[in-house]
């Protein structure tokens, strides 16, 4: 998984020497959001995910090394405010926070900034829901059938998954990196035929440190190594990311027809 910063900019480079005296907000974590199902089981981590990071307090007490390190990374946290990355930025104080906390994301935005992700939502729910309705037309009418699709993952190729050239695409794949998403839904047709649909879409990741990468900031590098001795000392914790899409309703679905794109209504709320 990436990180905040693999691949830092001139801009976020030259503003960790004079962001410590600069503010900056961070996007509002949004609530939780309830779903119309549960979402799929976490899925596993691939081979090597979150080696580095160890288990939390499990490595003594910080040692000054240790403590440089987390200096480093508060001028990480500003100066990518500055560079206008704030779910990075936001993503590695919440890491630094300590509390090993869900952190939640704003789906609609996420949507809004990776349109192949929505493509992919879009996708997901298309075959899903079609699924479902050949199902639920068996049995009649006033009936209803759910799915929840396994999890997809978001990955770094095609390279438009992220698309680097633009500073919001490059702050999604500095937080993020490659995550889950899958889709749950329901179809219903009623007592007179009419078939309705309704589906929400939800977002998984681990924010952890693996092995074999690191970041070079100003000239001075940074090993993933180095971020995961933060949590075996206690310095910084762990944690899972997690999103829920608002419920999007087809009041009158056709499986032979494309669905609409998902909806992105209130994805622009702190921005």
């Amino acid at each position: 998984m990436i990180h905040l910063f693999h691949n830092p900019t001139s801009l976020l480079a030259a503003a960790l020497y004079i962001s410590i005296l600069v503010s900056s907000i961070l996007a509002t974590p949004i609530e939780t959001r309830q779903s119309l199902l549960p979402p799929p089981a976490d899925p596993a981590g691939d081979a090597g995910d979150g080696e580095s990071s160890g288990v939390w307090k499990s490595g003594g007490s910080p040692s000054l090394g240790e403590r440089l390190i987390l200096a480093k990374c508060k001028l990480l946290i500003t100066g990518g405010k500055i560079a206008g990355y704030k779910n990075a930025a936001a993503h590695m104080e919440h890491y630094l926070d300590n509390t090993g906390t869900d952190l939640h994301l704003n789906v609609e935005a996420m949507m809004i900034d990776l349109p192949n992700f929505k493509s992919g939502v879009q996708a997901l729910a298309q075959n899903s829901a079609k699924a479902a309705y050949t199902k639920a037309s068996k049995k009649g009418v006033d009936v209803s059938e759910t799915f929840t699709t396994p999890w997809t993952l978001y990955g770094y190729t095609p390279s438009t998954n992220f698309d680097k050239s633009t500073t919001t695409g490059s702050d999604w794949f500095y937080a993020e990196g490659a995550f889950s998403y899958a889709v749950s839904g329901e179809v219903t047709i009623s007592k007179a035929g009419h078939v309705s649909l309704r589906y929400v879409a939800y977002v998984f990741d681990r924010y952890n440190w693996d092995y074999g990468k690191g970041v070079t900031i100003g000239g001075h590098g940074i090993s993933d190594e180095e971020m995961g001795k933060l949590n075996k000392v206690g310095l910084a914790r762990v944690y899972n990311v997690r999103g829920t899409s608002k419920v999007n309703t087809i009041a009158t679905y056709d499986p032979t027809k494309t669905l609409p794109t998902p909806s992105t209504e209130g994805g622009d709320r702190g921005r």
